[in-house]
């Protein structure tokens, strides 16, 4: 498949993923996913994007550069904002949000919580709104903790659910506008290395932004 490369060097390749693509293979999924299509066994997907999320994703080429990579993406060195058309419009402009996420293994989905429950884990997201029309909010998010699908679930949980989504989205309403797909991009990654030893100190400060967020007509559509 005609995949973008938006960087590459010897250690790390960075690419916009096409919506309805996987990022790894997948047992029960028999459709393209990223890594199959580079066709390299050593590359390893560093952050994951939902099958049906578009944008910046980031690829280790080699085991030492997959290991510093995950590495960084621990200890919070790699940063990833995302965009997304959500339902309704903020209170407030600007906030960062907290929660409790469950895993509920059987049915596939996460489930959220104010409270700390049982083998739940902290979550937390930072949203900006950039725009609001027609009862849709275009925002920003900065993904300040990275759990299972933590921007869809708590959009939802927010009452705010990402347009075209169909786990945990407005059904009715995705049907009525037509949205095949969740309007969530990852729009950008950067990276803060300040450790001159580390392998990929030369990717210290750099920033690596995609050109285009393809669902801003959603604001138009009512």
């Amino acid at each position: 498949m005609n995949i973008k490369i938006i960087y590459e060097d010897q250690h790390i390749i960075i690419l916009d993923k096409p919506a309805n693509m996987l990022s790894h293979a997948a047992k029960f999924h028999s459709g393209n996913d990223i890594l199959s299509e580079l066709g390299h066994s050593e590359y390893a997907t560093i952050t994951r994007l939902d099958y049906q999320t578009s944008g910046l994703m980031l690829i280790g080429k080699t085991k030492s550069a997959t290991s510093a990579l995950n590495h960084l993406a621990m200890t919070s060195q790699i940063h990833k904002t995302y965009e997304a058309i959500v339902l309704g419009y903020f209170p407030v402009p600007e906030n960062t949000m907290t929660a409790y996420l469950l895993k509920d293994e059987k049915n596939s989905v996460v489930r959220l919580s104010n409270n700390k429950i049982p083998n739940s884990l902290e979550i937390t997201t930072k949203y900006h709104v950039i725009s609001e029309k027609n009862g849709f909010s275009h925002i920003s998010i900065d993904l300040l903790t990275g759990r299972t699908h933590q921007i869809r679930a708590h959009m939802a949980y927010l009452e705010h659910p990402v347009a075209g989504d169909p786990l945990y989205g407005n059904i009715h309403l995705n049907k009525k506008m037509k949205l095949k797909t969740q309007a969530l991009v990852s729009m950008q990654i950067a990276f803060n290395i300040p450790d001159a030893n580390n392998m990929l100190h030369y990717l210290d400060n750099r920033i690596f932004v995609k050109s285009d967020f393809p669902f801003r007509d959603i604001l138009e559509k009512r």
